[in-house]
């Protein structure tokens, strides 16, 4: 069953925006690929996969988004952020 739901096509699945907590309670977030290896009939018989962590890259484009509606010196929105609200 959770072969079934996992790999509806039986191909690789790329998961992109996967998060898991350490043994310190910091979120770390990752991109993982996974391959289903089959038998010679064609059945699932196992996973290869491979994550890629991906929290520093994260962790930068939040500071982006965050600066990219600040003034850096005050720390006030700007007038990109204003004017994005006009629009809304």
């Amino acid at each position: 069953m959770w072969r079934k739901g996992c790999f509806p096509a039986k191909e690789r699945q790329s998961l992109r925006g996967y998060r898991l907590s350490n043994s310190r309670g910091v979120w770390l977030h990752f991109d993982t690929n996974v391959t289903p290896l089959k038998n010679a009939e064609g059945q699932i018989i196992g996973f290869a996969g491979t994550a890629r962590d991906v929290t520093a890259q994260i962790k930068w484009q939040n500071q982006i988004e965050f600066w990219s509606f600040r003034d850096p010196l005050t720390n006030l929105y700007n007038r990109r952020y204003l004017e994005d609200a006009i629009r809304r």
